[in-house]
């Protein structure tokens, strides 16, 4: 509830409630208390009131890219289809971006709207499912690079951060067991090296996802606030919008002369996309993972802070990257607009090292280094399991 107080009153989350802590528990530590202070020196200051002209800008941004998609597909050449095939990768990463500021109630700062955008955004525009998404992303927030809550870390059998994978985890968000055979080690053996063909082909999963939750997991996947009644009519939303994105990219192909440019137009536009996946994995990918949640031992900011990085760029960066760059800032202030996000920056880092807090911050290669040194670490302790189980087997 640290992001989002005003829940505080909601029917739906009182009906949730367990438990009412003695003021002793509730007493935060200094770095949370401190972080308190700062958000309210955040809200003070008006930095959460909706960024009305920044977001305006955006849209015009969005609609130039999706035009410029639509117009080079009817040139009659291979490089503007190329081109258009780059562009549409950039104009669905682009949406994806202001698709998850409205998921976290960013933009208009009111439910129903944002939550309208979220559909425009994520389902129309990118085809990223805003219901699944909202699902995982919500435990991922309350619990990052948790082994057993963190659906964004439970990437078996193709890939795994930590070595306690190579056996096979329960996912509590799941609720499965996702399970590691003799096959997988083999895959895990190299997973720094196919961590990259993989970005290349996540895009057709995250598509498959959000389907899938529409279609068969709609129950499963919403409870409490979205059991409610009208939640079909989310549903239904969810459905029509997610149909008109794959009206228009079909619509797109069928501009295409033949099946093989068609098949090769779907093959670029899909790997380009694969540039988002490894921002999104950069920002928690190397971090510290843990079993369960630690948050209560810990405290909320030192939670966030020991799963989480940035990676510096030049402000003329900023839109590449969508916010991802300051992962801290966003995880402390979930609701904080993105243009915000680096005049917040220099606080926060103010405030960990007064706490002794690590703000770990480093370049965009670099980052990149230390997702593959860990999936190498992971991969070189699966070559030894391998090895281990081989051994067992000639043994007996």
């Amino acid at each position: 509830m640290n992001a989002h107080p005003e829940l505080l009153s909601s029917p739906s989350l009182r009906a949730l409630q367990v438990a009412v802590l003695s003021p002793a528990e509730a007493a935060p530590c200094a770095a949370d208390a401190a972080y308190a202070v700062l958000r309210a020196e955040l809200h003070a200051e008006g930095l959460f009131r909706p960024a009305w002209r920044f977001y305006a800008l955006y849209a015009a941004w969005l609609c130039f890219l999706f035009c410029a998609v639509w117009h080079c597909t009817t040139l009659n050449n291979s490089a503007a289809r190329v081109a258009s095939a780059l562009l549409l990768a950039l104009f669905w990463q682009q949406a994806a971006f202001a698709g998850h500021d409205a998921g976290h109630g960013g933009v208009t700062r009111n439910t129903r709207a944002d939550h309208a955008l979220g559909l425009l955004l994520g389902n129309a525009a990118s085809g990223v499912g805003a219901g699944w998404w909202q699902s995982t992303h919500n435990v991922h927030h309350v619990a990052p690079n948790s082994i057993a809550h963190d659906a964004d870390i439970q990437h078996l059998p193709f890939l795994s951060i930590h070595a306690a994978g190579l056996r096979g985890i329960f996912s509590e968000y799941h609720h499965d067991d996702m399970a590691c055979p003799r096959w997988a080690l083999r895959v895990l053996s190299a997973q720094h090296v196919l961590m990259f063909p993989l970005l290349c082909v996540a895009r057709f999963g995250l598509l498959f996802q959000g389907v899938k939750v529409v279609l068969w997991e709609w129950r499963k996947r919403h409870t409490g606030l979205f059991c409610a009644p009208g939640s079909q009519a989310v549903r239904l939303a969810e459905a029509l919008s997610l149909a008109v994105y794959y009206t228009y990219f079909a619509t797109l192909l069928c501009r295409l002369p033949c099946a093989a440019e068609r098949l090769a137009y779907t093959a670029l536009s899909h790997a380009a996309f694969g540039v988002l996946h490894l921002q999104i994995n950069l920002s928690h990918w190397s971090r510290e993972v843990v079993p369960g949640r630690r948050h209560g031992e810990a405290g909320f900011v030192a939670t966030q802070l020991g799963s989480t990085l940035n990676w510096t760029c030049h402000p003329l960066l900023d839109w590449f990257h969508g916010g991802l760059q300051f992962q801290i800032e966003h995880h402390l202030f979930p609701k904080l607009p993105r243009p915000h996000l680096r005049r917040v920056s220099p606080r926060v880092k103010a405030l960990c090292a007064a706490h002794g807090i690590c703000y770990h911050e480093t370049g965009f290669l670099d980052a990149t280094r230390e997702v593959v040194a860990t999936l190498r670490g992971v991969a070189l302790q699966a070559r030894a399991l391998r090895t281990e189980l081989a051994a067992a087997t000639k043994t007996e």
